[in-house]
Parts: C-alpha cells; structure tokens; sequence
C-alpha cells in the first residue's frame, strides 16, 4: 500500500494528465483524493508542499471551470501553505504568486493581482532569465491587468512581449501562445486584429502538450 504522501503525489500528477486531455471533472475527483491523502500524511514540511501543489491545481482547474470563488480560495490556501514550509521552493512561491494573480484579475482585482505577478515577474527574471518560459505567463497576466482598466496600447505592447518570449521558449506554434494571441486580438482593429485571430486559432490546433498544472 502506498504511504499518504506518496500517493498524493500520483493522485495530484494524475489529476494533471486527466486535465490536459479535457476530462476536467475526472481531473477534479484526483486532485480531491490527493488532497485527502496528502491530509493523512505526516510528513511535515513534505505534506505542506505537497498540498499547496495540489491546491495550486486545484485553484487553476476551478478557474478553468469559471468558479473564480472557489479558485481563489485554493489560490490563497496554496501560497500560505507554500510560505510556512521550511525551506519554501522559491519558484514554487513565484508560480502560487502568479496563479493567484491570474485568479484574481480574471475577477476584477487588478492592483493585488498585478503586485502579485510583477513580484512573479522578478524572482523568474532574477533566477531563469529574460527568456524563459514563465516569463511569458507573467507578462501575460501583466497584460489583462490593464486590460481591465481600459489601457489597450499597454495592454497590446505586454501580449506581444509574452508571444515573443513564449515563442523562444517553446515554439512559435505551441498551443501555450493562444491566449496571448487571443488577447492581443482584442485590443487591435483591422488587418492587425484578423492576423493575430489567426494566429491564436493556428496555435490552438497544433500537436503540443498544453502547460497545465504543477506535478
């Protein structure tokens, strides 16, 4: 029989297969059962990091799923859990950072959520450098921040800066690109706005492995 905290960690990657082919429900059923395993466990600092892995997925899935609530409660719950384990992987802090940020811009709050991702920002900058693939999810995020508050032209340059950087990191066709193209088409008119529409549904179909979740 596996011990808690190792099956966590299956039931938590498995929750991540099963979102990345779609089965989101299936997906959210693993991501539970991990969470209740990694509840049993006693491995400490271990078992911290482990749930707010599992908490971090959880908070993307419901964010998948439009319940911006529920999202930022595991958003939350995964930073602070990430923030009390001895010894906290940085990076790990920096992606809960930038998840919570996601969350809460999709739900209007921009000031919290652009300090989190601009935090984000710079401990990725500092230790993966300019051209790294997180990069672009920040810039991204960055991006819908001033979406909200109506400031397309920022907006516009921050989605180009992120199609650039994801396009270096991990191909010009990578399904990842999407939503940058996607948001950059909707701050453009014309010609501009029609070529980058294309670009975000090119993307979409191609053959990739789309960046789902922490495993």
């Amino acid at each position: 029989m596996e011990e808690p905290l190792e099956l966590a960690r299956l039931l938590n990657l498995l929750g991540v297969v099963l979102r990345s082919t779609g089965r989101l429900k299936a997906s959210e059923r693993r991501l539970r059962e991990a969470m209740w395993a990694a509840r049993r466990s006693s491995a400490g600092a271990a078992g911290q990091e482990a749930m707010a892995t599992i908490r971090h997925n959880l908070a993307g899935l419901y964010l998948a799923f439009g319940d911006l609530r529920t999202a930022e409660r595991q958003a939350r719950a995964a930073l602070e859990l990430r923030e009390k384990a001895a010894g906290g992987n940085v990076l790990a802090l920096a992606a809960d950072r930038l998840c919570l940020a996601g969350v809460l811009s999709a739900a209007g709050q921009i000031i919290p959520a652009r300090a989190l991702a601009e935090e984000a920002l710079s401990e990725y900058s500092m230790r993966l450098g300019e051209n790294h693939a997180e990069i672009g999810f920040c810039l991204h995020v960055l991006a819908h921040t001033h979406v909200g508050e109506g400031r397309r032209d920022l907006a516009a340059d921050l989605y180009r800066q992120a199609i650039a950087v994801k396009a270096r990191a991990l191909g010009e066709n990578h399904p990842e690109l999407a939503a940058s193209w996607l948001g950059l088409a909707l701050q453009l008119n014309g010609a501009a706005r029609d070529h980058a529409l294309r670009r975000a549904q090119q993307v979409t179909s191609a053959s990739a492995v789309i960046r789902v979740g922490r495993a």
